[in-house]
This record gives structure tokens, sequence and C-alpha cells, in this order.
């Protein structure tokens, strides 16, 4: 099995926990899909995300994303993904999205929220999240609510990477 494809920016940042290839986006919500792209980016499939209409709560549209490995409650995690805005119904006509780590099993726990609004230009989204409880790997989720607003972006590769402390 090939390695897959990491940008520079990350890839001496720690250990890998998800497969950056794997982009079977979940989505729930009226109005919301989720359907492959081909893309310009690493590893060249992304997922192409669409919201039909703005709805009550903003978590009332989105998608998930099963990163597949175990997450204790004292890792600091760098998620980071590749993203771009095609469209929205939002004052410049970008897309904006809450993005989160969360437990993928009701209600639904999650931490490390950040709203981020998207270019339309291809871009590496990165922050830092210490999670707030372990997470199996039969459970922990990335996970990105929609509903601010009729819209649609695209996006590549997700990476979870556990850092590892760098020698002083």
């Amino acid at each position: 099995v090939a390695e897959p494809e990491i940008p520079p920016q990350i890839a001496a940042k720690g250990v890998l926990l998800n497969d950056p290839k794997k982009r079977d986006w979940q989505a729930y919500g009226a109005g919301v899909k989720a359907e492959p792209t081909t893309t310009n980016v690493f590893g060249r499939i992304g997922t192409k995300l669409t919201v039909a209409a703005p709805t009550t709560q903003p978590y009332d549209a989105g998608a998930s994303l099963n990163i597949g490995a175990n997450i204790s409650a004292n890792d600091i995690v760098l998620v980071a993904f590749l993203a771009r805005s095609l469209s929205a119904s939002t004052a410049d006509g970008n897309a904006v999205i809450n993005l989160r780590m969360q437990k993928g099993v009701p209600p639904y726990e999650g931490f490390g929220d950040r709203q981020i609004k998207l270019t339309p230009n291809w871009r590496l989204y990165q922050f830092r999240v210490q999670p707030e409880a372990d997470l199996n790997a039969d459970q922990a989720q990335i996970a990105v609510h929609l509903g601010m607003a009729a819209q649609q972006f695209e996006i590549g590769p997700v990476y979870i990477v556990q850092e590892i402390a760098q020698p002083n």
C-alpha cells in the first residue's frame, strides 16, 4: 500500500491517525448531498458537499467522517484539511462551516468547535484540539455543521495527526 501524500506543512508534526484517502462523508439533513469529485489537490479525490437551504440550527444539516483510530483525552491532535468554497447564500458568497471532533453516537458529544469561512481557492486549514474525553476508533469522527446557508464547497483529504512533543 502506497503512503498517502501529506502536505509538507504537517508531514513532520506527529503520527498520522487516519487514512486521508478515506472520503466516505456521511451527509445528513434535508437537502444535503455529498458526492465524490476530482480535484487538483493531494490525492486528487474530494467530496462536494451541497446544502440546498439554511436550517433552523447549523447542526440540522451536515456530514461526518469516521476517523478510525483511538484518541485519548491526553492527546494533542492536529486537525488539517484541504477545502474551498464553490458558492453560498452568504454576504460574500463564500461557504461557512462549523467543524468539530465528536463521538459518533447520541448525544454526539464534541469538542474543538471551529467556525471556518472557506475561500474560493484551495487552502490547507489547520487547528489543534485537545479532546475532552477518550474516543474509541469506532466512534471518533470529524463533523461539519452546514446549516448556516445554502452553500456548496469541496473538501479534500482530512489529516488527523497526534502531535509528538519536539525535544528542546
